[in-house]
């Protein structure tokens, strides 16, 4: 799998180190893998701490159909086949009982046995995070990586990809004929699985926010709502699965107009909504105290910027800016 690229194709971007909060480097590449498709190649490098990272994304557009990739792995020679894995692919050795579950890697472009090492690596280091509260399931995630995964590259094996964007694929070392070792199957998407990567029909629209009932209810509180819903992808903060995000301006009577922003992800069930100010920002500042004494207060309404502070004396309790 000959990858070749021109100096045109480059672009280098100045990036922020997860790992030192210095800048780094990102070097963006537009390549095309012959046979396949093109694809974007993102190599990041900090100066400051040494911290490199690499992700692999499509290039091209979302295939119509998913597909099923199976490899016989016998020896070097398989075991150095080139692979490219979307971070929508589950990968799975069934010799193990092994996965790797979609959406917990970036993309990748390794080597069948660099896809294994990197896999047993990162199992290590999240039993090392983890060997003070539960000792005992790190010695045997470790026990695992040292003792089956790593050696599994010294036996036959077979491995799977399923992805349902369709982009991910092992190197045929017999082309332009079938590769032997090799099983391709496509097939069509479930209703869940478009939804994974950011389809959605009308029907399927997620009633968090902008529903006939949360109008109504809106509605009821005397507040002026527009009829445009903006609507964008976006990763969710829990499990990094595609959601949508939708936005809407509301009026709110004797107050100002705000932008209500929210998320529901129907992978993990995390859900989030946001209020932030849709004018601009008033002269002074203002302090509201507010003393509760019966049910009625609690069930007052709270519009609560992203600058405010809430405080509760007797608690010694403080939530500050941003949360």
């Amino acid at each position: 799998m000959n990858i070749n690229a021109d100096a045109d194709s480059i672009t280098k971007v100045e990036s922020l180190c997860m790992n030192c909060h210095e800048n780094g480097e990102t070097i963006i590449m537009m390549t095309k893998i012959p046979f396949f498709k093109e694809m974007i190649v993102m190599s990041f490098h900090c100066q400051h701490c040494g911290f490199r990272n690499n992700e692999v994304q499509s290039g091209g557009k979302v295939e119509l159909n998913g597909v099923r990739v199976i490899a016989i792995v016998d020896g070097s020679r398989d075991l150095n086949r080139q692979i490219v894995k979307s971070e929508h692919c589950t990968v799975k050795i069934p010799e193990l009982d092994f996965e790797i579950p979609p959406l917990t890697q970036k993309g990748t472009l390794s080597t069948i046995e660099g896809l294994v090492m990197k896999a047993s690596a990162d199992l290590k280091m999240t039993a090392e995070m983890n060997k003070d509260q539960n000792p005992e399931w790190a010695a045997q995630v470790k026990s695992f990586c040292e003792d089956k995964l790593e050696k599994i590259v010294e036996r036959k094996f077979n491995l799977i990809l399923d992805d349902p964007s369709g982009y991910s694929t092992i190197e045929n070392l017999h082309l332009p004929y079938p590769d032997p070792k090799l099983e391709i199957r496509h097939y069509g998407r479930t209703k869940e699985q478009d939804q994974s990567l950011g389809f959605y029909t009308e029907e399927d629209k997620a009633d968090t926010f902008g529903t006939d009932q949360n109008n109504d209810e809106l509605k009821g509180r005397g507040v002026d709502l527009t009829n445009e819903v903006v609507e964008f992808n976006e990763r969710c903060i829990s499990c990094n699965a595609n959601v949508v995000c939708r936005m809407k301006l509301v009026q709110i009577p004797f107050f100002k107009e705000i932008t209500l922003m929210a998320v529901n992800c129907e992978h993990c069930g995390y859900r989030s909504n946001e209020v932030k100010a849709g004018g601009g920002i008033n002269d002074k500042g203002k302090r509201h105290e507010l003393k509760v004494r019966t049910i009625e207060d609690l069930a007052r309404d709270i519009l609560k910027s992203e600058t405010a502070n809430i405080r509760i004396p007797e608690l010694d309790w403080d939530i500050g800016m941003g949360c």
